[in-house]
């Protein structure tokens, strides 16, 4: 648990330090260009630069690597699959007993899924054979 910590801490230092060297090189570029262009000038054209940047970011990063309808039907497939191998009677019996586990295992086999459809139906039966 303490190298989760650790980790956890590094990201938020990670992320401050980041947005603090964002923030410090916009201000540098806004003084260098102040006396060619203007100071609103120059802070348009920074915040343009800056908004293109993450349009850019936002573009490459959530550029899907397959097509939403076979992700669909793969997702399909395992949910189908997975919930075929167990009986009702056996998630009934879960869900009256753990509810709030049996919340959580669906919140991550949804998540399992949708992430990584190939292992999704081991890591989901790991899960469900923990639970039993």
């Amino acid at each position: 648990m303490e190298k989760a910590k650790l980790r956890m801490l590094a990201a938020v230092g990670g992320v401050l330090f980041g947005f603090a060297g964002t923030l410090s090189m916009s201000y540098a570029v806004i003084v260098i260009l102040t006396p060619v262009l203007g100071l609103a000038w120059a802070a348009v054209t920074v915040g343009a630069i800056l908004a293109a940047l993450a349009m850019a970011c936002l573009y490459f990063f959530l550029l899907p690597h397959k097509p939403a309808e076979v992700e669909a039907s793969q997702a399909g497939a395992l949910t189908a699959e997975t919930l075929a191998d167990l009986p009702f009677d056996t998630v009934n019996e879960i869900v009256r007993k753990h509810p709030l586990s049996a919340l959580t295992v669906a919140l991550a086999a949804g998540y399992v899924v949708a992430k990584d459809p190939d292992n999704a139906s081991r890591s989901v039966s790991r899960v469900l054979t923990g639970l039993l």
